[in-house]
């Protein structure tokens, strides 16, 4: 698995433990957001779908919950007795943020930033 390093990335990252539900066609399993930006989130679970698979993904900020669509761009499980010890999740790019979206997002990490 190859990430990107933060300076690599089109979007900075913020680092969070925000409630997620997301599936295919609807959101149907829950999981928690590590780490979000403007285009897209890092999804901590071992219920992962396949790569290129498209999803509904559903984040509960504490001020409101967004809706976005997205595609998984890269996914690791790993064995249940090692999910403490090791990373397992997948990367999510979203496919429909608007502009609505853009601004309660920067108002929402400069708030979280203080």
């Amino acid at each position: 698995m190859i990430q990107a390093s933060q300076s690599t990335r089109r979007h900075q990252r913020v680092r969070t433990r925000l409630r997620i539900l997301y599936g295919v066609g609807v959101p149907e399993f829950e999981a928690t957001a590590d780490s979000i930006s403007l285009g897209g989130a890092f999804i901590n679970t071992n219920n992962v779908l396949k790569v290129g698979s498209r999803v509904v993904i559903q984040i509960e900020f504490p001020e409101r919950t967004v809706r976005h669509r997205g595609e998984v761009t890269w996914a690791i499980r790993v064995p249940e007795h090692q999910r403490e010890t090791m990373i397992c999740g997948m990367g999510i790019v979203f496919i429909d943020a608007d502009e609505s979206w853009t601004t309660f997002f920067e108002n929402w990490r400069e708030a979280s930033e203080r």
